[in-house]
């Protein structure tokens, strides 16, 4: 695994896992599995697309308000960091490696 990767592998782990895991799927995704990221969850909406963040469904979600009713994580969660939405950011442009 890329240092990007074990860098959003942290991240998803620490934010994302207990809601898109191996013991909780919402909206039938796994943060856990590549085919998920690339194909997505019920929405059918790729939540990562490699080396093309702004198409990517998860960077999208992660960067909404934090009102909006997709936003991730969800209401009555800390939102995500700059610096690991930077991670993100990075690990995808980077072709999700």
């Amino acid at each position: 695994m890329s240092a990007l990767g074990a860098g959003v592998a942290k991240v998803f782990e620490a934010r994302c896992l207990s809601c898109h895991g191996p013991e909780k799927q919402k909206g039938r995704f796994r943060i856990d599995q590549r085919e998920s990221l690339l194909n997505g969850g019920a929405s059918g909406v790729a939540a990562v697309v490699p080396g093309d963040p702004a198409r990517s469904g998860l960077f999208r979600m992660i960067l909404l308000p934090a009102a909006h009713e997709e936003v991730k994580p969800p209401a009555g969660k800390e939102p995500l960091s700059d610096s690991e939405i930077l991670a993100v950011f990075r690990w995808i442009q980077a072709g999700a490696p």
